[in-house]
């Protein structure tokens, strides 16, 4: 099931949002505020939005909190990860702005914004020209083209773009498609160390118990004497805590349903976390493997 956090609704008055809300709350367990537009205007997520009549002009909201810090220019990272944070904001703000003055007024304070986090003036303008040349021109892809893509996970370095130019050279010198309509690219892509994974051998912090441990792959052995012999178990993986997922057993799953099926017994929380141990832990889900 997924959750739905904002919604935007337009009623004929109050008390029909009123009604509505009333139903939400009386089909579930959670509690439903409301927030009314004043002089026909309101701001849902990141978009300000003005009724005009029969048309709705809308246009890039930021919160009185936004304090325009973004991806600084002198970081050590890919010069393409900082082109992709202002493109990304100029697409954002040319999909949300209902007409060109809306964009131009929101793209100069976006311009500003990069100017305080130490971009040029001319990267800026570069890298907008560039995406309205993409907008206005229609620009068909080869017909019957097939692109495959190769991800490469790579250590950052200052001399990352000299490092890129081989490896790019290696893939071409090396490899080639079956067919002329077939396209190999290659995307090299850096993962950032976080402050945390620096100073984690220096931590000095008490080690998480078991049960508090998220990110795990772990093994329920039953102890009952008819199964001890043939070495049963139950390994699963969970990315919530695993005394959660223990609970969760008790509810539903294999451990529960062996007890019952196997030795007509009632599985107890006991009996589960003396029984299971971790086999093992990652800071990340996607390294987890069984």
């Amino acid at each position: 099931c997924r959750y739905v956090d904002d919604c935007f609704i337009v009623t004929d008055n109050i008390q029909s949002l009123e009604e509505l809300k009333n139903s939400f709350e009386r089909n579930s367990v959670l509690k439903f505020t409301s927030e009314l537009g004043l002089q026909n205007k309101i701001n849902f997520l990141d978009v300000h939005i003005e009724a005009k009549g029969n048309n709705d002009e809308t246009s890039v909201y930021q919160k009185p909190t936004n304090a325009g810090i973004y991806l600084h220019a002198n970081s050590e990272t890919p010069q393409r990860y900082k082109d992709s944070t202002i493109k990304a904001l100029i697409d954002r703000t040319y999909k949300i702005s209902s007409s060109w003055q809306l964009f131009h007024s929101s793209i100069e304070k976006l311009k500003q914004a990069f100017i305080n986090n130490g971009y040029s003036n001319t990267l800026f303008d570069n890298l907008l020209r560039n995406y309205l040349l993409k907008v206005n021109c229609s620009i068909k892809e080869e017909p019957n083209r097939i692109n495959h893509t190769i991800y490469y996970l790579y250590q950052y370095s200052s001399a990352y773009k000299t490092d890129e130019r081989i490896l790019k050279q290696i893939i071409k010198i090396n490899t080639k498609c079956n067919s002329d309509n077939e396209h190999l690219r290659l995307i090299i892509y850096y993962k950032s160390h976080t402050i945390a994974s620096l100073v984690s051998k220096n931590n000095q912090s008490a080690k998480l118990s078991e049960l508090k441990q998220t990110n795990v792959v772990y093994e329920y052995k039953c102890s009952h004497e008819d199964c001890e012999p043939h070495n049963r178990s139950y390994i699963g993986v969970t990315t919530t805590t695993l005394s959660r997922r223990l609970t969760m057993h008790l509810g539903s799953g294999g451990p529960k349903n062996h007890e019952m099926e196997e030795h007509n017994e009632n599985l107890t929380r006991e009996k589960l976390v003396i029984n299971t141990k971790i086999l093992r832990h990652e800071p990340e889900y996607n390294c987890l493997q069984i």
